[in-house]
């Protein structure tokens, strides 16, 4: 995966850990966090110096004027705290920034703060290189020929120094000293992406009670989960895309050290998207997921099976029953992984227009079968939702799982006060609140999918540690809810 010239703020991915073995620089690294404050007086004291140095070393014929100065100050602190931050960590990962003017444009002040101006990062970047504080590693931009002028590459990155990191920690600066403000927009509005190659460009918007009260229910969220000590096996291993994720947003950098969750709506609308992302446990394989502990307790991750398609089904008035697995599509695809077949769908439900989704690259198929034959016998299989597919209408899905996820974490967490950690259409939260958790996920369900298809269905549920598990989530709302 390649970095794309034009991406907006915090959206930067890190590349697949397994890609550039010989360009540390691109393999280790994550977006710069230009949020990070301090309330150490020492600290402070050393960005005033670094500040200081940038003045006694510019060719200037007149002095800074003192909102210039404010905005160098503001730019020095965040970027020199979240290097020496990212130094402190086992990884030490690079971090990126953009050297592009349009990133800092006045109008995404809601998603970066407006001290933080595109003279004064590409300045005190280039001081912290020249004097030693960063190594500096120069991004790269590929044009695409025929005229078109879109293209991709990757970011600038920069990596503290020991003369950096030896300068705070010589003032009693460490890491504890660094925090995150409250400049880090945690809901964010995209537009569409403008040509093949190019990113969702991060739009402006008013808040609304809406947008209040979302944000809100991720401090909220916050301020339990990071109440209790989760911890895994490794946190440095990145699992495959789901196929029915945002890219863009599936592989950014997260913290292992706290958990802190973003919301995306996607197509300048608040209807679709919306899903929660910045969790560090949902870039890991599922088998280091199943390492997750909360206070030493072992998790349980249960998991909405084949949401998507049931959701679909259901809003045509046509529930799949229970023991039917909506990606299979029988002979002469019985033997084709699972997986590829839920790529497929997927694929259908993204794309706009009567283009061949592409075939993943590990995707095995009966011999003389094409990707082509498959894509279409999932169209025939399909017919009863045909409206969903080639139509872009991926994301109006995602905008539904989201909100059922807004009433798992809503109750679960913010209500009862349990950790839970969610990873789309799957929740994570310790052994002893499985009850809890299933009860919450078609409690979530129900409220959201009855009100629109005006069906009752309960969701199916993988993930359960053993049978009676499951009867004791189901029964209680068996009996309170399908003999009413």
């Amino acid at each position: 995966m390649t970095y794309k010239q034009n991406e907006g703020l915090h959206e930067a991915p890190d590349p697949e850990p397994t890609e550039y073995p010989d360009r540390p620089h691109l393999r280790d690294s994550r977006q710069l966090n230009w949020s990070r404050v301090t309330k150490s007086t020492e600290a402070l004291k050393v960005i005033d110096q670094l500040v200081a140095e940038v003045d006694a070393q510019a060719v200037r014929k007149r002095a800074r004027k003192p909102d210039d100065r404010r905005r160098l100050q503001a730019t020095m602190k965040a970027m020199v705290l979240d290097l020496v931050y990212a130094a402190e960590q086992p990884s030490r990962p690079w971090v990126a920034y953009s050297r592009r003017e349009g990133d800092y444009g006045t109008a995404l002040t809601r998603y970066l703060s407006p001290d933080i101006t595109f003279t004064a990062a590409i300045e005190v970047a280039d001081f912290l290189v020249a004097n030693g504080y960063a190594e500096g590693r120069a991004g790269s931009f590929m044009r695409f020929g025929g005229g078109f002028i879109g293209g991709q590459g990757y970011r600038s990155r920069l990596q503290a120094t020991p003369r950096l990191v030896e300068l705070l920690r010589s003032r009693g600066v460490s890491r504890a000293d660094i925090e995150d403000g409250e400049s880090l927009e945690t809901i964010r509005l995209k537009g569409s992406a403008e040509g093949k190659y190019a990113r969702k460009p991060l739009l402006p918007y008013e808040d609304d009670e809406s947008t209040r009260r979302m944000r809100q229910q991720l401090k909220d969220w916050a301020a339990v989960v990071n109440g209790f000590t989760i911890t895994a096996a490794r946190t440095d291993q990145c699992a495959d895309v789901d196929p029915d994720d945002n890219e863009e947003e599936a592989t950014e950098y997260a913290d292992p050290a706290m958990a802190a969750l973003y919301r995306v709506f996607n197509d300048g609308v608040w209807s679709r998207g919306g899903r929660f992302y910045g969790g560090w446990w949902q870039s890991l394989p599922k088998a280091v997921r199943r390492t997750i502990t909360i206070d030493g307790e072992p998790t349980v991750e249960l998991d909405f099976k084949a949401l998507h398609p049931r959701m679909l089904y259901q809003l045509a008035t046509q529930p799949v029953p229970v023991d039917v697995d909506p990606y299979a599509i029988g002979e002469p695809w019985t033997e084709v992984d699972r997986g590829v077949l839920k790529v497929a769908f997927n694929q259908l439900l993204a794309i706009r227009g009567d283009g061949t989704p592409k075939k993943p690259a590990k995707a095995q198929l009966p011999k003389g079968a094409t990707y082509k034959a498959l894509v279409e016998a999932i169209e025939t299989k399909h017919r009863a939702v045909a409206g969903w597919f080639r139509r872009g209408r991926a994301s109006e899905l995602q905008n539904l799982d989201s909100k059922i996820a807004e009433g798992v974490l809503g109750y679960v967490t913010v209500a009862r006060g349990r950790p839970v950690l969610p990873v789309h259409d799957s929740f994570i939260v310790a052994e002893r609140d499985e009850r809890l958790l299933g009860e919450s996920m078609c409690l979530a369900y129900r409220a959201i999918m009855q009100d629109l298809s005006g069906v009752h269905a309960w969701p199916l549920i993988s993930g359960w540690t053993s049978a009676e598990k499951e009867q004791q989530a189901y029964a209680p709302l068996l009996a309170a809810y399908d003999d009413a």
